[in-house]
């Protein structure tokens, strides 16, 4: 997948995101990107998506299902 830009409102970095760490956060930027400019239509995630946009580099696959559910 190729580098893609990604533009937030200011709101957006403003906003208290509790105590997230990089991987939580990537991850929802990521999730916050493939939600951009869908209003309130319900949209589908793939994990492997979710993963490739947030760069996550660990292999266990296990610890990557617990940081999306954290997030």
């Amino acid at each position: 997948m190729a580098n893609e830009i990604v533009t937030q409102h200011n709101d957006l970095i403003e906003l208290p995101l509790r105590n997230f760490n990089a991987s939580e956060l990537d991850i929802l930027m990521a999730i916050c990107y493939k939600c951009q400019n869908k209003g309130s239509n319900e949209i589908e995630l793939k994990l492997s998506d979710i993963k490739s946009l947030a760069h996550y580099k660990n292999k266990n696959e296990r610890q990557f299902v617990e940081a999306v559910k954290s997030t």
